[in-house]
Formats: C-alpha cells, structure tokens, sequence
C-alpha cells in the first residue's frame, strides 16, 4: 500500500532537496559565480521555481493515488452491497446451498446434468468468486476489504464445492475451470498474501 508513496517521494525528494539546498546555500563552486549578480538571483529564482513544480507534482501524484485507492474500495462495497439484493445471486446462493446440504451437488457435474437449471445456479454462485478472484488481481476490487467481509465464506464454499469442480474439469478436460476462485480460497486459508497483491 505505501510502496507507490515511497517511489513518489524518492522521485520528487531528492531533485527537491538538491533544489532546496541550491536556493539555501547559492550556486555550486562548479558553476563559476564568485559574487551576487543578476545570474545568481536568476538562479535562486529558478530553484524556488523548480521546488514549487516538484512539489506540485508529487502533491497530484499522490492525489492520484489516493485516488484510485478510495475508487477500489468504492467499487468493492458496491459490488458486495449489490450481491445483498440481486435476486438470480441469492437464488444461486440458496440452491447451493441445499443442494450441497443434501449432498448431491456433485451429481451436477455429470454431462448429463450440466444443462439443469440446478446446475446453471451452481456455476451462477461459483462464478461470482471466479469474477471477484479476477476483480482483486486486476486491482479492481479491495483485497482487504473483500476479504474482510467474505474470509470465511471464500474458504467454506470452496471446500464444498470442491469435489463437484474436481469432477466437472474431469468431465470436461478442462484443469483452469474455477482456478482463480481455488487460488483465492487457499490464499484466504494460508493467511498468507502471495498471488493477490
């Protein structure tokens, strides 16, 4: 989170110290004024005027940043405040759910059953992490924020629905179905912060 402000202030502090040092202190030796002259207020004149640029600079910058920052986490109570109210979500969400309490969510990854409305509302609930996994690695939706609020979920739904995405990649020959919402839910479960930064 701060490694943005530290390149900003390493980029715009040390032209500004040196400019600041220059109007302090006057002109180095190396550039040949022996006595106060018109050049040399010039000179003072134009680190003032450097200093105030640079400064500028690193204040929009930053700006920007903070920006961006506030625009995520916006974006992320958005998102999660939508999902409280969108009813094709909740209906997902509560099929899921009984289907897996009775413990038939894994006959849904049949061919033969991938068709099925209970099916559609399976992969429904399941993409919602896949889509808020890619969300949080395109720096679209808040990390902590997302993780704060679902944690816990994350973890439990994956575990559940594991055995009918283990099945369904067989089925289909496809290894990549739901891996960003596996690789979310073992980063949620390590405690450790590798892949999603």
């Amino acid at each position: 989170m701060w490694r943005p402000y530290l390149v900003i202030a390493a980029i715009t502090g040390i032209p500004a110290l040196v400019m600041l040092w220059g109007a302090a202190f006057g002109p180095a030796d190396w550039m040949g004024v022996d006595e106060t002259s018109q050049a040399e207020v010039a000179l003072h004149v134009g680190y003032i005027a450097g200093l105030v640029t640079v400064g500028a600079i690193a204040v929009a910058m930053v700006a920007i940043c903070m920006q961006r920052q506030t625009a995520r986490a916006q974006a992320t109570l958005n998102h999660l405040a939508k999902m409280e109210f969108d009813q094709d979500f909740l209906h997902a969400k509560k099929t899921f759910l009984e289907i897996e309490a009775n413990g038939e969510l894994i006959k849904y990854a049949d061919r033969s059953s991938a068709h099925t409305k209970n099916a559609r509302y399976i992969r429904l609930y399941l993409n919602h992490f896949e889509l808020v996994s890619l969300g949080i690695q395109h720096k679209i939706i808040d990390y902590d924020i997302f993780k704060r609020w679902n944690r816990k979920t994350v973890q439990l739904v994956w575990t559940a629905a594991w055995p009918f995405v283990n099945k369904l990649r067989k089925e289909f020959h496809n290894d990549q179905l739901f891996v960003e919402f596996e690789e979310l839910a073992k980063e949620f479960g390590s405690g450790k912060r590798r892949r999603f930064r």
